[in-house]
Formats: C-alpha cells, structure tokens, sequence
C-alpha cells in the first residue's frame, strides 16, 4: 500500500511507527541494494531493514477499507496491578492450544495478565498449588485418553505418587473448558476428570465447566462457554474499571467488531548469502512443544510403495515402507508411526500467486516487542515456500475464529460481511455445508475472496501449523526391525464445481514413489583405460516420521489367543501381529490361536494383504480368517454381524483362556463392535446389562480389550 494512502491517527503511537518504519524500510531497501556492499554500513542497513518490517505489522491493520476505531489505550503502570491467569492445555491437534491462545489473547483484552502453557512444559507438583486462577483447557484423545502432553500431568493430578493432600489446591481458583467427541465412549473423560479432581483438592471453581462436542458444534460450544467468562471472572477478581483497549480494530457493516492478529513473530527478510550464519546461531534455540516435532523428526528414506488394492475405480490403498537406518529410531510391533506431511506443491503455488508471495525468498523468525528468547515454531532461517509446504495447515478447512480474522484483511464489505457470517453462530448451517460439507481449505477460502489481502507474516498468525499424521505400524519389529511398514487409505473426493479435496498427508505418502533401477536393462561397454564414468546422484523420496508408543500389544504369553477386528485399513496392526506370530512358529513357539475378522466392499476391489492372509492360514499363523464383503449382498454384512454370529465361541475364549480382544478401524465400527460384544456376554455368560458392562470395563482395565480407533 503506497504511504501516501495511510490515514494517520495522532493519539496512537502505532501510526508514528507505521511511518517511521515504512521510511526505515525503503532507506535501509537503497543502502542495500543501490550500492556496493560495505561492512559496517550493511550492519546498519540490515538493523534499519529489521526495525522496518517489525513496523509492518502495524501498518496492516491499516490496509482495510472499514472504518477503523479510535485506538483506546492501556493504563500506564506495572503488570503486576493485572490479575494474573494461568491456562492450562492438553492438546493433541492442535484446537486446544488454539482456544487457549484465543482465551489468553481476550484476557489480556479486559485487563488479566494472562499466559497460555502446553501442559508439558507445566511443573505442576512446584506451581500449581502457587497459582491463583487457572483456565483448563482440556482434550480427550481416543478411548478417554489424555493427550500425549498432558500424560505427566494427569498421572500427576491422579497422585500415583500419593503426594497431594486433601487440600492441596484450596486457594487456587479454576474452571475448565473440555473438547471432546461423541463418536467415543468415554466423551470429553479427561476435561471432566480435571474438574473433578481439581475441587476434590480443595480448589475453587470460580466459573462452570464447559465441554465442546468435535462431532457436531465444538466452535459454538466454546463460543457459547466463554461468551459470559471475562464478565464473571472480573467481576470476582478486578476491582478498578479503568483498564482500556489498546488495538487497532475495524467495524462491520452490523456494528462487528474486528481485530488484526496479535503478532508473536515477526518474518525479516533476508539475503541468501547470510542464512548459513543465521542458521548456525539458531541452533539450540528454545522449541515449542507443540511443533517440537519439525525440529525433531527423523528423514527417513520411502522404499517401498505399493498398490494394495484389486482395483482402483473406489479408491486406492497403498503399502509403505520406510527405511530407518541411520536414523537411530526403533519401534516395537504396532506402534504409531507419525508422519509429518507436505502440502502439495500446486496448492502452495495457487495460494502463492493469489496472494502474490515470492516462494524462493529466505526469511529469518524474530519476536515482536519485548521476548527476546522466545520458542520458535519451526526451524528458521527458511524460505516462503517452505513455510507454506511443511509447516503450516493451508489445506486444512479453517475454524470459525480464522474465518474473523481473515475478515478484517477483506476490502470489499460484501465479502467481509459473508466472512464475518461464516464466522458467526447465526452463520452455523453456512460454515456447516460451506465449508464443513463441501470441504474447502484456507486457499479455497482465499482463492474465492478476491478482496481479502494477507501478508505472509500475518498468515503466520492465523493458520495452524501443520500437525503430525498417525498411523498404526503394520509391520513386526521382530520380523522387520530397520524398516517400518504403513497401510495408507488416499482419501480423494470430486466437488461439484470442479475442485477435489485431497487428504493432505495420504496423498503425500501416496506420491513418494522409489525411484526404479533400469541401470541392469542398458547394455554395458568395457571401459577404456583411464576412462571414468560419471555418476548421476538421484535424489530418493524421503518422510519426516517419528515413533509413539501405542497401547497395542501382544499378550506376554504367546499361547493366549488373540481375537483380531480390523476392517478396512483397521488391519494394519492385526498385519503386524500376525507377522509376529509366524516368525515364532518358525523359531519352534508355541502360539494360541489367532482369530481375524476382517471387512472390506468386495473381494475383487479392496481386499488388501488377501495372498498375506490366505499365507498366515495356510502356515498356522492365523487360525481363523472371517471375511465380511458388504457390498457382495443384498444385505450389508459387517464385521460386528460376524462377530456375533460367533458369540458362544467368542465367549468361551474369553472366560476360559483369557483371550485378547483388538479393534481398530472407524469410530461408528468400534462403537458397533463394543455393542456386540456387551450383548455377546450377556447372552452367553448369562450377566445382566449393568454385569455385562463390569466386565467390559475389566477387560480394558487388564488390558485384555484394546481399541485403536478413529472418527
């Protein structure tokens, strides 16, 4: 935007800097580049490039056509005349931390001293106790899980260790907000566990609990929640009213308000001679917990990839394999392989000419105002389009409070009128068949947006980061120890106007082809003396992974039968049980039984591993194979219908030779299974509903009955 066009407000010191470093930027813009460079005089010139950009987050909330407020001001004075709010989060994908960055952002709006903690780096057996009003915002991974940050924590909170005392928390104010998911048995456990525990020690809950359902209305659950928060909690906690705004806001056309983003970093442009220096004093720099994995991921090579599935009309399953030598990762049988994924490169190249970003310039990650040692997101020094490839979630479909944020870059009413709508709890059937329904992403909202304009550092603050992908190794350590096996369902789907959504990550995998020798098919020639052929380096498709541990396991003793359900790709660590079972045939162990019940549409289309499986019967390794084709009858037959039909023999493994019990696949399959086998223990083992539910319930606490699902 030319400065010329800059509309100057007098009383707000913010348009002083606008001007200032829009001034530094072009100064330090012709020292660097309209001239031969000079030591000392490219130190100042960089230091006047750097101070300029850090001004250009200011001038962006200027670029839109809205009527922008009279900036209000904070009162002078110490921090420490805030009240000071901790929030908590146990996040797994990232919505948690999101809505608690949204509560720390408003808190600090009405006049709190708030900061927002990953649940991992929370020392809660030193400070908790200390705190005086804490905000829980509490996710529910799986089976009522907590999340993989807030484990410690819950063991904590749980005293395993026996260390808390009655009253441990009696002077620390709390309430808590829970996210979960209907689709799951144990809905919204662990937000509602925290609550529980928290007042069992004696602390206050000073507003109510609230949980969001994933499945249906999460966005207006929270919204609904913390619509009254700030007004109840200040009233009970600040007396002085004098506490002003201090922000650069737009008003919509129905009296909305809205807000540039809070920047925590700044993007500094840089030259590509210096990132070899930038890049070496960045290391050891602190990492955030939540994307610590961009730093931490291992490279491994892809060397296998391979078509599964008998026909491709529906769809495709493909079979990965990854080489981990030299990576020093390991992984025991049926582990969770997290796969970092990459956006497509014609998605990035689609948002990038939209919004006219150039993908080849390297920047460096600095802090905006006063953090001077912050965490860092992901590893900088890098390049535009590395930053729009592998790290943040553009292809993701944008939540409720992203869509209000984007509204304030949109210069045309109109469309900042159907943003703020999209946004709104009155926009709820729109957001759900718009974006929801007709699963369009960041760069389909951007794309159909003529009007909106976002500089990159500004979509750094409103898109999440791109987050790990999870899946359940199908292959045995003990048979494959140096390669990992992936089952890998590509999800593709056409849209009505001509667009189709792409899984980011299944697809990602899917084009990580090997790359072929045909080195053995050319005719060779002796070479002459002295001769030297050339060798071309060919570069081999590579996936950032990393390992978790996963609640499957093996029973310890290899002669207790194993009673496998996975349909679909729900096979894949049935698959690397069954691996498991036949090398110990081969070493001479005995094995139990192992009966599989697995599902698929037809037997000519999608029956995956089919030669593997029809293998592990005919060595022994798999007792009984029990196949459900849905799609071959009139009747859809399923995996649970098989399940029981074979109740009395189920039943009798359980309770006479302590069978184990595995499922994995879709969360409505699990749910259906979970039922069967309720009604399998009542009919056989003659044990009323709330008997039959005991005894479930045991199954699980022994670790006999594991689910490994997915919604």
């Amino acid at each position: 935007m030319p400065i010329t066009h800059f509309r100057y407000h007098s009383k707000c010191p913010m348009d002083t800097y606008v001007v200032v470093g829009s001034l530094l930027a072009v100064l330090a813009t012709s020292v660097l580049f309209l001239r031969k460079p000079k030591r000392n005089e490219d130190k100042l010139a960089q230091e006047m490039l750097r101070i300029g950009q850090q001004m250009k987050m200011y001038k962006e909330a200027t670029e839109s056509d809205a009527h922008v407020s009279a900036p209000l001001r904070r009162p002078s004075g110490d921090d420490n005349l805030q009240f000071p709010v901790t929030i908590l989060y146990g996040s797994q994908t990232g919505t948690a931390e999101g809505f608690a960055e949204v509560l720390t952002k408003e808190g600090r709006k009405v006049g709190f001293r708030t900061v927002a903690i990953d649940l991992e780096d929370y020392n809660a057996a030193e400070k908790l106790q200390d705190e005086k009003l804490v905000i829980f915002v509490i996710a529910t991974y799986g089976e009522g899980d907590p999340t993989d940050n807030a484990v410690a924590f819950m063991d904590f909170l749980k005293d395993k260790a026996k260390v808390l005392e009655r009253e441990a928390f009696q002077h620390v104010s709390y309430t808590v907000f829970g996210l979960g998911n209907t689709q799951y048995e144990h809905y919204n456990e662990m937000g509602r566990l925290v609550d529980k525990l928290m007042e069992q020690y004696g602390a206050q809950r000073v507003f109510d609990y609230g949980e969001g359902d994933d499945d249906a209305s999460l966005d207006e659950d929270f919204d609904d929640w913390k619509e009254p928060l700030w007004k109840a909690l200040r009233k009970q906690f600040i007396v002085d009213e004098s506490f002003e705004l201090c922000e650069e806001e737009v008003k919509t056309g129905d009296g909305a308000t809205l807000s540039s983003p809070e920047y925590e970093y700044q993007l500094v442009e840089i030259r590509a001679s210096e990132v070899e220096k930038l890049a070496n004093e960045a290391k050891g720099v602190k990492m955030k917990a939540s994307t610590k994995h961009f730093f931490t991921a291992e490279s491994t090579k892809v060397v296998v990839n391979r078509e599964l599935r008998q026909s491709t009309v529906g769809g495709s399953t493909v079979h990965v394999e990854l080489d981990l030598r030299g990576t020093g990762a390991t992984y025991q049988t049926a582990d969770n392989l997290a796969v970092l994924p990459e956006n497509e490169t014609s998605v990035v190249e689609r948002l990038a000419a939209r919004m006219d970003y150039d993908l080849e310039q390297w920047v460096s990650l600095q802090f905006t105002g006063e953090i001077l040692h912050g965490e860092f997101p992901f590893p900088s020094p890098c390049t535009v389009g590395e930053i729009l490839t592998r790290y943040l979630a553009i292809n993701s479909a944008p939540r409720k409070g992203p869509l209000k944020q984007l509204a304030f870059f949109a210069h045309d009413p109109a469309e900042r009128a159907q943003l703020v709508l999209l946004s709104s709890k009155e926009g709820k059937e729109e957001y759900q068949k718009w974006i929801v329904e007709d699963e369009r992403s960041f760069v389909d909202v951007l794309v159909y947006f003529r009007s909106v304009r976002v500089s990159m550092q500004a979509l750094l603050h409103i898109v999440p980061f791109l987050l790990p992908r999870y899946y359940t190794i199908s292959s045995s350590s003990l048979v494959s120890p140096q390669r990992v096996h992936a089952t890998v369902s590509l999800i593709e789907s056409k849209k009505k106007d001509g667009r189709v959504f792409r899984g980011v990550c299944s697809n990602y995998l899917g084009r990580l082809q090997p790359l072929v020798d045909h080195a053995h098919d050319k005719k060779k020639r002796d070479s002459r003396p002295g001769e030297q052929g050339i060798k071309k380096l060919r570069e081999w498709p590579t996936a950032r992974i990393f390992i978790r541990a996963s609640t499957f396991r093996l029973p310890q003793n290899p002669l207790t039968p194993i009673i496998l359900v996975g349909p679909g790709t729900g096979v894949a660590p049935m698959r690397a049980f069954l691996h498991e079972r036949a090398r110990q045939l081969e070493e001479d162990v005995s094995v139990g039984k192992s009966i599989l019940y697995f599902g698929c549409r037809r037997r000519d289309e999608d029956f995956i591993y089919k030669d593997e499986l029809d293998g592990f019967l005919e060595r022994g390794a798999l007792s009984e194979l029990h196949l459900a084709f849905s799609r071959e009858q009139e009747n859809k037959v399923y995996v649970q219908h098989l399940l029981a039909q074979n109740g009395e023999a189920t039943w009798s493994l359980i309770r006479d030779h302590d069978a184990h019990i595995y499922v994995c696949g879709a969360t409505s399959m699990g749910n259906d299974v979970n039922k069967v086998l309720h009604d399998i223990i009542e009919k056989h083992g003659g044990q009323s509903a709330d008997e039959a539910q005991a005894t479930v319930k045991k199954l699980q606490d022994d670790h006999r009955y594991i689910q490994e699902l997915w919604a």
